[in-house]
């Protein structure tokens, strides 16, 4: 059981996680969309990581 509790926390934690990315994802394409500027690196690097 405690195993099961284990494994069902990481998967929540994952699930936030891609959650998190998902909302820096549509903030880069509203942000393209209304400004036109683009994605600093700094920030596509780590969109790349998490979509990875």
């Amino acid at each position: 059981i405690g195993k099961g509790e284990q494994n069902q926390r990481a998967m929540k934690d994952n699930l936030s996680a891609l959650a998190g990315a998902l909302q820096q994802v549509e903030m880069f394409v509203k942000q393209i969309e209304d400004d036109g500027d683009p994605m600093p690196e700094e920030k596509r690097q780590a969109l790349e990581m998490a979509t990875s």
